[in-house]
């Protein structure tokens, strides 16, 4: 096996647990996480949106990304990686 379809496959695999992971969140985490990575809402927009404080919205995101395996929130990589499997 080559390098590339090595990477390929290892890229597909996590790709594949990371959905398989977002399956198992409520559909409000679903939708927090498609309006904060996918959509690329800011926090007080999100939290207008959802009618909830900004802290809410922090604390919600805070308590999804560990399970996701992302990088904290306040790193712009992980929405830069959530964008890539999303978008």
């Amino acid at each position: 096996m080559d390098n590339l379809s090595g990477n390929q496959e290892l890229q597909s695999s996590s790709v594949d647990i990371l959905l398989a992971q977002l399956k198992k969140l409520s559909h409000a985490d679903r939708v927090l996480l498609g309006l904060y990575f996918y959509e690329k809402l800011s926090i007080e927009e999100i939290s207008v949106i959802l009618s909830t404080s900004p802290r809410m919205v922090e604390s919600d995101l805070e308590r999804i990304a560990p399970y996701l395996e992302l990088k904290p929130i306040s790193t712009h990589e992980s929405r830069d990686a959530f964008s890539e499997i999303f978008g």
